[in-house]
């Protein structure tokens, strides 16, 4: 066999090249599957084999430990995302109408207005195609409600195209489809392929097409992560060309009202609720408490917080956190404070001035909530400025505590923007001797309130996982039935492993999959198999795009080993690699856990197989490759090896 890189004659059976070390195979640029020698189409897919070049052969050698710890998140991935695929309506019939330059112009201009409403939640735009666009959502970084990031996103260009062509003689409309699914994500150091493939983007196209103008279709799993917010009709099976099984889709009405959503019984927290009712009956008296709520997510900080009930006798102010905005919580904080948002500089004063806040903070909390007549935002750049400012909301919070006391809840600090980060430690580093308590929710491995000198008394609080009883009596209450059959008690505490949220996710999955359902108050399960729920795998692939690329490369390597590893085996097929402190990074992120000297295991199973099934298949399988030679080289090892080896 042929090198094409080097051409060098290689023995039928090698697999790499004896005098480059090049690939001598090709593998599939749609499915990953291996292609034999000769074949101008793939044998598992279909799709045509694309000519590869010597220098993408020499790419291709590269080591794929090398190419993980380089990449990006969503770059040469298998991923589960959600595509939003648009296309103008009216543009024909302006197009007769209208000079070519105005027509251009007029088409920019509406689509550089769409892209930033699709930028604004963090989404992608793929591609324009004439009068369309495909965006998605979760294939450059993941997030937990990227469907609901989709459908809101929808929204929003509906109403920004109807408000840009009220005043035209024909009017444009949108028409959106929106579908997720698994894809396959290239970069140019991946093969020279680009974008995202998959039947997944083919149905978002077919979704659109079935959509009338102003309308928003969604196939049935964008329709289950986001049925509790969203109002929907039934649009019943769509016919997808070249697709056997037709789509069942849904047309969105609008946001709902109220949640839809079975609500769980609160298991297994009571000490840490009555924690806080100790603490806020301290803060009662005149002290000052803050306190560090930490746990992965879906272990149950949020549903704590909610049965923290509103305090009535004080101000209750809570507050989720997000990077949409500089400030952003914090302008929800002062807006809360003030009894609203003032419309210029003259109301904030006359608000401030009933608070009993000194005239000369009120510039300063201008600045901050960019009213006209304040001074520039761009002088919050200046540190003393910058701090003066922040002097101030110290100032307004401590005037509203002197009749009574305080709780503020800041929920996912984690996802709080930097300039809110650095205005919290300046408050925490200040607070005391005011009736107040902070309660901060946050994810492991968020060190910046850790590292913030207290004045106030500080209290931890870590959640941790439910035990085998409290994930029992969890699921029993969900369903609303009084015991569980065998299996379905070791799906619930095997399988979601004590969290509330992957148990939730699994029987709800069970549940609309006709695997299991509620009869007579008894719980029947049909089918024994589940797979991961979508939002599980969105909460999870969240969390490991957001790790740094050393990290994320020695977990992706740690998921083909197994469930446990040791960081000896992870070092030899990463060599030169800064293993020991990307293993520790991972640790305080709560991902993997020590077990013993050397040895380390997944958290949780559900993270290893999301982190495995998010690699490409022939990463999987060389990096299989790198790990078997690295377990043979290690024959001492004996039984164990052998073992690791089978599997």
């Amino acid at each position: 066999m042929r090198c094409a890189a080097c051409g060098f004659e290689n023995p039928d059976d090698f697999r790499f090249c004896g005098s480059c070390g090049g690939s001598l195979t090709i593998a599939c640029t749609d499915c990953g599957a291996e292609i034999p020698p000769g074949f101008r189409f793939c044998g598992f897919c279909g799709h045509p084999v694309t000519a590869v070049a010597p220098d993408a052969t020499r790419r291709s050698s590269e080591s794929t430990s090398e190419q993980l710890a380089a990449s990006t998140p969503g770059t040469g991935g298998r991923r589960r995302v959600t595509i939003l695929f648009a296309d103008l309506v009216g543009f024909s019939t302006l197009a007769e109408d209208m000079d070519p330059e105005e027509l251009r112009t007029l088409v920019t201009e509406t689509f550089g207005r769409l892209t930033s409403r699709i930028e604004e939640r963090e989404g992608r735009v793929e591609k324009f195609i004439g009068d369309a666009v495909v965006a998605t959502f979760g294939a450059t970084v993941a997030h937990e409600d990227d469907p609901d990031r989709a459908v809101a996103t929808a929204l929003s260009m509906l109403e920004e195209v109807r408000q840009g062509s009220e005043e035209m003689t024909t009017p444009l409309r949108l028409r959106i489809g929106i579908n997720g699914g698994l894809v396959v994500s290239g970069s140019e150091a991946d093969d020279g392929q680009t974008g995202i493939m998959g039947d997944a983007v083919n149905v978002a196209a077919r979704l659109q097409q079935v959509a009338g103008p102003g309308e928003i279709v969604v196939s049935t799993p964008v329709w289950r992560r986001i049925r509790e917010r969203y109002e929907a009709q039934h649009v019943g099976p769509v016919e997808v060309q070249g697709r056997e099984q037709p789509v069942d889709a849904y047309r969105v009405i609008g946001p709902r009202k109220a949640s839809g959503r079975r609500q769980a019984p609160f298991v297994g927290r009571r000490e840490e609720l009555s924690l806080l009712e100790l603490l806020w009956s301290s803060a009662t008296k005149g002290n000052t408490h803050v306190v560090s709520l930490v746990g992965e997510p879906g272990v149950g900080k949020s549903r704590l917080l909610e049965e923290f009930a509103p305090r009535q006798d004080g101000r209750d102010l809570r507050i989720r956190c997000g990077s949409e905005r500089a400030f952003g919580p914090f302008l929800d904080l002062l807006e809360n404070l003030l009894g609203g948002s003032p419309s210029d500089v003259e109301d904030l004063t006359r608000r401030t001035a009933e608070l009993g806040v000194e005239d000369d903070i009120a510039p300063l909390l201008a600045a901050l909530l960019g009213l006209s007549g304040a001074p520039p935002a761009v002088a919050l750049a200046d540190e003393q400025r910058k701090r003066q400012v922040f002097s101030g909301v110290w100032q307004l919070l401590i005037a509203t505590m002197r009749d009574r006391p305080a709780l503020i809840v800041f929920d996912d600090v984690h996802w709080a923007d930097r300039s809110s980060l650095d205005l919290l430690g300046f408050l925490l580093e200040r607070l005391s001797g005011v009736p107040l308590v902070v309660v901060m929710a946050y994810r492991p491995g968020f060190e910046k309130v850790e590292r913030s000198v207290l004045r106030a008394s500080h209290t931890g609080i870590r959640l941790e996982l439910l035990n085998w009883d409290e994930s029992v009596a969890l699921a029993r209450g969900f369903l609303g039935v009084r015991r569980l059959p065998p299996d379905l008690e070791r799906i619930v505490a095997t399988r979601a492993e004590g969290n509330p949220f992957f148990i939730e996710e699994l029987l709800q999955a069970l549940l609309e999959l006709g695997s299991l359902a509620v009869v007579e108050g008894e719980a029947v399960l049909a089918k024994v198999e589940v797979e991961i729920p979508d939002t599980v795998q969105g909460t999870i692939l969240a969390r490991v795009d957001r790790l740094a690329a050393t990290e994320r490369s020695v977990l992706q390597h740690a998921a083909v080993i197994g469930r446990n590893f040791s960081s000896d085996l992870i070092q030899a097929v990463m060599p030169g690699r800064d293993v020991a402190s990307a293993l520790e990074g991972l640790s305080a992120a709560q991902l993997i856990l020590r077990q013993g000297p050397g040895g380390w295991t997944f958290k949780h199973a559900l993270i290893q197989e999301v982190t495995y099934e998010s690699l490409l298949l022939r990463h999987r399988r060389e990096l299989h490759r790198l790990i078997a030679e690295a377990l043979e080289a290690r024959r001492s090892g004996g039984v164990a090896v052998l073992e690791v080896l089978a599997e």
